[in-house]
């Protein structure tokens, strides 16, 4: 199967609705690849609901057999998905700095004054939530970042980390490759 029959959805964590993303959505285009970008508001909605959310997304848009990439909180809303969804497998999966066993940062954030209002629904869902089981059928590699910028400081203290996700949380049993910068 060449590129140009591919099909990539990109699925961003908690920030920029779908925009940092866009970079990487140019250049995968680029190479011939057909993009679609899951652009979700990160502060509304549960874990559940976004999953559902992407599921409506490839279904509106006859997306059948993707692969995904999917930046840090959207790395849990993929495997949410794949697990919700089994008709979906198999599918291949890249994570990038993703929280696939929870997140520390949220979880010290929510302890804060006001936190639980800066937090989502579905950060929380996936900071306090185990490592999601990785569903049969599903190839799964994760690239994890380690350039550490003062926030990293604040909220990994001590921890190898990409700013808010901890390079030891984007590991889980079944990946396949861990790759990190330096």
């Amino acid at each position: 199967m060449d590129s140009s029959s591919r099909i990539v959805v990109l699925v961003p964590g908690v920030g920029l609705f779908g925009l940092e993303l866009a970079v990487l959505a140019a250049r995968l285009r680029a190479r011939r690849y057909r993009v679609a970008i899951f652009c979700t508001n990160p502060w509304a909605g549960t874990l559940a609901s976004k999953a559902a959310d992407l599921s409506d997304m490839l279904a509106r848009r006859r997306i059948e057999s993707p692969s995904f990439v999917a930046h840090s909180f959207g790395g849990r809303i993929v495997l949410r998905l794949l697990d919700d969804y089994p008709e979906l497998l198999p599918a291949r999966v890249v994570t990038l700095g993703s929280p696939l066993t929870g997140c520390g940062a949220a979880r010290r954030a929510m302890r804060l004054p006001g936190g639980r209002w800066i937090v989502t629904p579905a950060l929380a869902d996936a900071a306090c939530a185990e490592a999601l089981a990785i569903p049969v059928g599903c190839e799964l590699g994760s690239i994890a970042g380690r350039t550490n910028l003062l926030l990293g400081h604040l909220l990994c203290p001590g921890l190898q980390n990409d700013t808010i996700v901890a390079e030891k949380e984007t590991a889980a049993l079944a990946v396949r490759t861990t790759w990190c910068s330096r």
